[in-house]
Protein backbone atom coordinates (compact mmCIF):
# COMPACT_ATOMS: atom_id res chain seq x y z
CA UNK A 1 0.00 0.00 0.00
CA UNK A 2 2.57 2.17 0.84
CA UNK A 3 4.89 1.55 -2.10
CA UNK A 4 8.28 0.40 -0.34
CA UNK A 5 9.02 -3.30 -1.27
CA UNK A 6 8.86 -5.57 1.73
CA UNK A 7 12.75 -6.30 0.72
CA UNK A 8 13.06 -2.86 2.17
CA UNK A 9 11.00 -2.86 5.10
CA UNK A 10 12.40 -6.27 6.08
CA UNK A 11 16.05 -4.72 5.93
CA UNK A 12 14.78 -1.73 7.84
CA UNK A 13 13.08 -3.98 10.55
CA UNK A 14 16.21 -5.37 10.74
CA UNK A 15 18.89 -2.81 10.94
CA UNK A 16 20.61 -3.45 7.35
CA UNK A 17 19.25 -0.21 6.22
CA UNK A 18 18.10 3.42 7.19
CA UNK A 19 15.01 4.65 5.56
CA UNK A 20 15.13 7.78 3.75
CA UNK A 21 12.30 10.73 4.83
CA UNK A 22 10.81 10.08 1.52
CA UNK A 23 10.26 6.01 2.70
CA UNK A 24 9.58 7.09 6.55
CA UNK A 25 6.82 9.68 5.45
CA UNK A 26 4.98 6.89 2.97
CA UNK A 27 5.04 4.63 5.72
CA UNK A 28 3.65 6.82 8.04
CA UNK A 29 0.85 7.86 5.52
CA UNK A 30 0.11 4.38 4.96
CA UNK A 31 -0.12 3.40 8.85
CA UNK A 32 -1.82 6.48 9.46
CA UNK A 33 0.85 7.47 12.32
CA UNK A 34 2.70 11.19 12.92
CA UNK A 35 5.72 10.35 12.20
CA UNK A 36 7.17 12.47 15.45
CA UNK A 37 6.65 9.87 16.91
CA UNK A 38 9.03 7.85 15.75
CA UNK A 39 11.28 10.15 17.02
CA UNK A 40 10.52 10.44 21.01
CA UNK A 41 13.27 11.25 23.71
CA UNK A 42 13.06 8.78 25.80
CA UNK A 43 14.23 5.36 25.44
CA UNK A 44 10.62 3.80 27.16
CA UNK A 45 9.04 5.98 24.35
CA UNK A 46 11.23 4.33 21.80
CA UNK A 47 10.56 1.03 21.97
CA UNK A 48 6.89 1.79 22.11
CA UNK A 49 6.51 3.45 19.04
CA UNK A 50 9.21 1.09 17.23
CA UNK A 51 6.39 -1.93 19.04
CA UNK A 52 3.17 0.22 17.20
CA UNK A 53 5.03 0.68 13.93
CA UNK A 54 6.14 -3.49 13.81
CA UNK A 55 2.82 -4.35 14.85
CA UNK A 56 1.12 -2.03 12.28
CA UNK A 57 3.84 -3.34 9.41
CA UNK A 58 2.54 -6.94 10.36
CA UNK A 59 -1.03 -5.54 9.97
CA UNK A 60 -0.50 -4.48 7.21
CA UNK A 61 1.30 -7.12 5.19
Amino acid sequence: MSGVSQNMITYIETGKRTPTIKTILKLCNTMRIDPASLFSRSDDDKLTAKRTVLDLIERYM
